[in-house]
């Protein structure tokens, strides 16, 4: 075979420098679902294809010696020179956990190849379309299709999160972004109907999948990703007792044991996930031949995708060109490198105060307003809280989202490894009864840019006059505005006078705030639990859109009761009072809501 020539004697190969190499290619990491590994690996169906734990100890604690190439030919050798009959031969090799169905592996003389080493982490099939269907079905039968389904359907819209009108049960032949986005609210949902062991259990293994697609790791989330394994294995139990699975014998959970070893020889999981290679059977098949005639399609699709990768390579570097200050400023802070994108001509141009407070559900806008704004005008020694400069304006432009794209929090800094965060706050009208007013995360200074929201409880709202500062600390509040002053004026019967000098020229937000977070997450479930403002009496005040760290996803919690409140998707942010902050809102939110 090619491959054996070439990993014996090496091949000459041109480099993209135009250099010419010596190099031995070899067999080192081989991307496939389970059956496919089964039969690579000439492993018996159910077993494992790295390890010798037999089909029903899948799931004990126990660790077993990895299989190796020789020991795989040695029991089909020893099969061959035995058995009489194919029928024979095929018994003894799955005797030994070999699956007997190949009498000479393509694999055999391949140089410095272990092929049982080289099957890798399999994130859409093993964790999406495994674990994480495994968990709903549980979920549902703990707490019915129809309870989970109604849950589902209540909650509030947010960005990157899709809502299922109709729950998950009537889904049929789910694909993989569909398994990703039912990962990312089903902890949320099952919370005070389940018991808590179970909570336990889904907690760590979600836990597992989004520790496992991190795009660079360390031996610090190597260990968190162990951690998680060993929660899951020690409270797994539980689903046992509740007979929601007889033995745990599945070979997609035995597999997570083996995921720590791969990172560590091959990378990080991105580099070999099948989903990947689903999606250039996309881009370079099912696209390049839709281009053609239909007729001697494979040439003109060797053309096409050519060119297409001319055009994105150029593409590519005129996109380096364009990043490259940003790519120097690796050291500032996070709140400086957030590129903000809104409409350059506004929307809604020209509204009245009353009919933004109206239609924005924010009777305190104007008095809010006027507080932010004297604090430019007044003496420093002024009260901070002084309103005795009235507004001088009575029209605004108003915009209805923002969007940012905030950098990667790892070293890779690599503008496409997260994608753009959208922020809206639409009015109310016909279309939009409620209206659609965003939750966010909100940073007052640079110390509190950092991940994770400690310090949380210590954040006040109100600037100090005296220093034009606020305190350590983020807060979650609701987007109800976004506007900008405008650049002239009008003051008694002067007209079209210029602004001060020391308004903010930026894009602003009108924030509704929620009580400052508790110390902890939830023990249970981890997530931080988020309160309306005592009183009933909303707070609200004015900040800069760079302030804004990113969107969240409020979950509410949900009593006994709550069927009897009406919640739908459409108020139930204005109708319930305790939430939970969904740090499984997206890869990005998992790192930074914690």
């Amino acid at each position: 075979m090619p491959l054996i020539e070439a990993g014996t004697n090496g091949v000459l190969m041109a480099g993209g420098n135009g250099e010419v190499r010596h190099v031995f290619p070899i067999l080192a990491c081989y991307a496939a679902d389970f059956p496919e590994q089964c039969l690579v690996t000439c492993t018996k169906n159910g077993t494992c294809p790295k390890c010798k734990a037999p089909s029903k100890k899948l799931g004990d604690p126990d660790e077993y010696y990895e299989r190796t190439p020789e020991w795989t030919l040695g029991v089909i050798n020893n099969a061959r020179e035995n058995a009489i009959t194919i029928n024979q031969f095929h018994k003894q090799c799955m005797a030994e956990d070999v699956s007997g169905s190949v009498l000479e592996p393509f694999w055999k003389d391949f140089p410095h190849t272990n092929i049982h080493a080289a099957i890798t982490p399999d994130i859409l099939h093993q964790l999406y379309q495994g674990v994480v269907m495994y968990l709903i079905d549980w979920c549902q039968i703990l707490m019915t299709e129809k309870e989970l389904d109604a849950r589902i359907r209540a909650l509030p819209p947010a960005f990157g999160v899709r809502h299922f009108h109709n729950g998950f049960s009537v889904l049929t032949q789910i694909s993989g972004p569909e398994q990703k986005q039912m990962a990312r609210i089903l902890l949320g949902c099952i919370i005070g109907q389940v018991p808590n062991g179970v909570i336990t259990c889904v907690k760590a293994l979600l836990d597992f999948i989004y520790l496992a697609q991190y795009k660079a790791h360390d031996n610090e989330t190597l260990a968190y990703l162990e951690k998680t394994l060993k929660t899951f294995e020690d409270n797994k139990k539980i689903l046992i007792d509740l007979t929601l699975h007889p033995t745990l014998n599945i070979p997609k959970f035995h597999a997570l044991r083996h995921y720590i070893n791969s990172i560590k020889m091959f990378g990080t999981t991105d580099n070999y996930n099948t989903e990947m290679f689903e999606r250039f059977h996309i881009d370079f098949a099912k696209l390049g031949y839709k281009a053609s005639n239909k007729r001697d399609e494979f040439p003109q699709m060797i053309n096409w995708l050519s060119r297409q990768e001319k055009v994105s390579m150029f593409s590519n570097y005129l996109d380096l060109l364009d990043n490259a200050d940003s790519l120097k400023s690796n050291s500032k802070s996070l709140l400086s490198r957030t590129q903000i994108t809104v409409a350059k001509h506004s929307p809604l141009p020209n509204q009245k105060l009353s009919v933004i407070q109206e239609k924005h559900r924010s009777p305190n806008f104007s008095i809010d307003l006027k507080v932010f704004l004297n604090k430019f005008l007044e003496h420093p020694t002024s009260n901070r809280h002084s309103a005795k400069f009235p507004i001088p304006f009575d029209k605004l432009d108003i915009f209805t989202q923002f969007k940012f794209h905030p950098y990667s929090l790892q070293e890779d800094n690599n503008p496409e490894s997260i994608e753009n965060d959208t922020v809206k706050a639409i009015p109310c009208s016909l279309n939009f009864p409620n209206g659609k007013f965003d939750t966010v995360v909100v940073m007052y200074n640079e110390e509190a840019e950092s991940t994770g929201l400690q310090g949380s409880s210590l954040v006040s709202v109100i600037s100090d006059a005296k220093s034009n500062r606020c305190q350590l600390g983020v807060r979650i509040g609701r987007v109800r505005i976004i506007f900008r002053l405008p650049t002239k004026l009008s003051i008694g019967a002067q007209r079209n006078i210029s602004a001060p000098e020391i308004w903010p020229t930026e894009h602003l937000a009108y924030i509704e705030w929620y009580q400052p977070l508790s110390g902890n997450p939830n023990q249970i479930h981890g997530m931080y639990t988020v309160r309306k403002t005592a009183g009933g009496q909303p707070q609200c005040s004015i900040v800069s859109l760079r302030s804004i760290r990113q969107s969240c996803m409020l979950i509410p919690q949900f009593s006994d009761n709550w069927k009897s409140l009406q919640w739908t998707t459409d108020n139930i942010l204005d109708n319930a009072d305790n939430f939970i902050l969904n740090n499984f809102q997206s890869p990005y939110s998992y790192q930074t809501l914690w």
